[in-house]
């Protein structure tokens, strides 16, 4: 409820809590900024350039008669954020609206932003709930997954994530809404042989194939993440803000550096996937805590359902 007692509606439920003093960074703002310059200080940051951002709006439907800002900086695919952000600049907040579920490696994404928060900054996340999205029909996210994608340091969408997204999402059939739950008119936009083909071309060209690599529910991401948090691959704490059948809002708390080396793989994993790099050192000896770690974590049991 606001001030006057009218219930918020889902545009505004993204702005509750979220002190925005300071300096704040936005990641991929597109057409439709969260924060705008006029009031916010804060800077743009996108994975591509503003005349790739500008030709990508030009072709989509919902930016007509919209101008993207300029963004400040590229965050470009494979290098650290604060190796392209100011190198004099520690954000006091941040936010991604509608982003983290087209990142190949979010444990990655998340503490690379988290670098360059301060203490006890604010990530604001901003997520399609797959219960009323394109994303319906797909299985959720899990752990396992994620930490796959973090020991391959993927710096693009892998061929099983755009095979998920390309099989299993809805088409353009979303728009008309779901009744009681279920999708109106479920339809689906590509074929087997699309989802094939672009499969292909990325493992042939490295492009980047922009789809949703992740799919998230509010209580199953913050299960999830929870569970990465207690591997020791975040340091933060997890307050969810908002939800809705159709996205949630959830912030992650910078409390510290994670325990463990969260860019370990990244040192020895190919920058360019087409490029041929000798097999990484033994590292055998500096391993061993990550395992008693991991192993600790799983006799825990924090992992598990609770059971009913």
């Amino acid at each position: 409820m606001d001030q006057v007692g009218r219930e918020l509606n889902a545009y505004e439920k993204r702005f509750i809590d979220f002190n925005v003093t300071g300096m704040g960074l936005e990641i991929a703002p597109y057409f439709n900024p969260f924060f705008s310059k006029e009031k916010h200080n804060v800077l743009y940051t996108d994975y591509i350039s503003n005349e790739e951002i500008k030709s990508k709006a030009s072709t989509n439907p919902s930016a007509i008669n919209s101008t993207p800002p300029d963004i400040d900086f590229v965050w470009t695919p494979g290098v650290l954020l604060r190796q392209c952000a100011p190198a004099y600049i520690v954000f006091d907040y941040a936010v991604a609206s509608h982003v983290m579920e087209h990142v190949p490696n979010p444990i990655r994404w998340l503490n690379e932003i988290l670098q360059v928060l301060k203490i006890g900054g604010r990530l604001r996340l901003i997520l399609p709930d797959r219960r009323e999205s394109n994303d319906y029909f797909r299985a959720e996210t899990t752990t396992a997954e994620l930490l796959s994608w973090w020991v391959r340091d993927l710096s693009i969408p892998s061929p099983e994530q755009i095979a998920d997204f390309m099989l299993f999402g809805m088409g353009d059939g979303i728009y008309d809404g779901f009744r009681d739950g279920v999708p109106v008119r479920p339809n689906k936009q590509y074929s087997v042989s699309d989802a094939i083909s672009m499969m292909r071309h990325t493992v042939a060209t490295g492009q980047y194939i922009d789809v949703h690599c992740s799919v998230w529910s509010r209580d199953g991401f913050i299960k999830t993440i929870a569970e990465v948090t207690s591997i020791g691959l975040l340091n933060i704490e997890i307050v969810p803000i908002s939800d809705s059948p159709t996205e949630f809002t959830v912030d992650l708390i910078k409390l510290g550096d994670p325990a463990l080396d969260v860019f370990e793989f990244s040192k020895n994993s190919r920058t360019e996937p087409t490029t041929a790099v000798s097999p990484p050192p033994d590292n055998s000896t500096t391993a061993a805590p990550h395992r008693s770690r991991f192993c600790s974590w799983l006799r825990s049991g924090v992992h598990r359902q609770p059971q009913p």
